[in-house]
């Protein structure tokens, strides 16, 4: 299977949610259900390691501008969501970018 730059980012931001969403049933119930308190633990060393290995991939991939989403990179969600804010967004080559929306041609207005 091949993933795109997007794809990776996007699983990565999914991992991150799921982690901290057992971290935070893990702390609920951590002195009440010891298995599932266990469990839990494991599932998420296991998502940890994964998101690891996906990031790895993703810089791998970045060194060697191989990422490439139908030819055109695509910006992270992060990022957009800080050019929706008006915030000055990062791309992944750490180099700070002004978002501009302008460049995108406007919908024709029905009347």
């Amino acid at each position: 299977m091949n993933l795109s730059f997007k794809d990776i980012k996007f699983i990565i931001e999914a991992i991150d949610g799921l982690i901290e969403k057992y971290q935070e049933r893990r702390n609920q119930i951590e002195d009440i259900h010891e298995d599932e308190a266990s469990d839990l633990g494991n599932d998420t060393m296991f998502l940890e390691s994964l998101r690891r290995k996906l990031a790895n991939s993703l810089n791998n991939s970045t060194n060697t501008n191989a990422l490439v989403d139908n030819e055109v990179a695509q910006p992270s969600l992060n990022a957009i969501r800080q050019a929706a804010r008006g915030a000055k967004a990062v791309d992944p080559g750490n180099e700070v970018v002004q978002p501009s929306f302008n460049a995108m041609p406007e919908k024709p207005r029905s009347q």
